[in-house]
């Protein structure tokens, strides 16, 4: 049979157990306030947050919370905060984005809330279903608060749709080119052969007459003209269609996520 602990015993442990209590809780209170002020120097602002806020709890000593609610203050107004807005390729918002800080995870969504980052060099990484992930490296200062990192992750509605070449323009062009060309060639070749026999007739006495002349050498200019034109125009048909190559929208995640103030 258990033997019963007498009753008055009750209250003397009671009375040797709060002091005890108490020293344990005053042990933590200090050693979270000590941690913290080794964050905090150290530029781990979020890890010196919670302690101080545990610290300053009503658990604690009375001079530890006094200490600790005011070192809080002091890290909440040093703080950085950046807020992530996420685009696709089209341009538009998208909040389907996991933010990683430094390997973790802080926010599930690009829901425009502040996130609390630490000071210093930091390694940002997004990743949205689907598509492949983006990192990007910033420098937060103490006291940055707001700070908006615009980041370009994803294909837009337009994605994938295949922009066809255009034909119809650069056919007509080409063909009004060949038929410049050609027209120009028969026109000049008239001409030359005009000149050709004023050449070989009458222009060795100096009879040619100026009207036969005159129209031999408008062949040969305006054969030349026609010719010119229908070779730029055939350049340009070719440089139409070129162009205008088949192409595919793909996410750009080689446009590096901006950061505006």
């Amino acid at each position: 049979m258990n033997a019963k602990r007498p009753l008055w015993l009750l209250p003397a442990l009671l009375v040797w157990a709060a002091p005890a209590n108490a020293e344990d809780a005053a042990d933590r209170c200090a050693s979270h306030a000590e941690a913290g002020q080794t964050s905090r120097l150290a530029g781990r602002l979020r890890s010196a947050r919670e302690h101080f806020i545990s610290c300053a709890s009503d658990a604690c000593p009375r001079v530890v919370r006094i200490d600790c609610a005011r070192w809080l203050s002091e890290v909440e107004s040093e703080q950085p905060t950046v807020v992530v807005r996420a685009r696709d390729a089209d341009g538009q918002d998208v909040s389907d984005v996991r933010v990683f800080v430094d390997g973790e995870k802080v926010a599930e969504r690009a829901d425009g809330l502040p996130i609390p980052v630490d000071v210093g060099e930091r390694a940002l990484r997004f990743e949205r279903p689907g598509e492949p992930a983006i990192e990007q490296r910033v420098i937060v200062r103490s006291g940055e608060r707001g700070r908006v990192v615009t980041v370009v992750i994803g294909q837009g509605a337009g994605a994938g749709r295949t922009r066809t070449r255009s034909t119809v323009g650069p056919v007509i062009l080409g063909g009004a080119g060949v038929a410049l060309a050609i027209g120009g060639g028969v026109l000049w070749a008239v001409g030359k052969g005009a000149h050709d026999d004023l050449e070989s007739t009458c222009a060795p006495e100096g009879l040619c007459a100026t009207s036969d002349v005159d129209a031999a050498r408008t062949k040969l200019i305006v054969g030349d003209v026609l010719m010119g034109a229908g070779v730029l125009a055939l350049a340009g048909a070719v440089y139409w269609y070129l162009s205008s190559g088949t192409t595919q929208r793909t996410a750009a995640p080689w446009m590096v996520p901006t950061v505006r103030f």
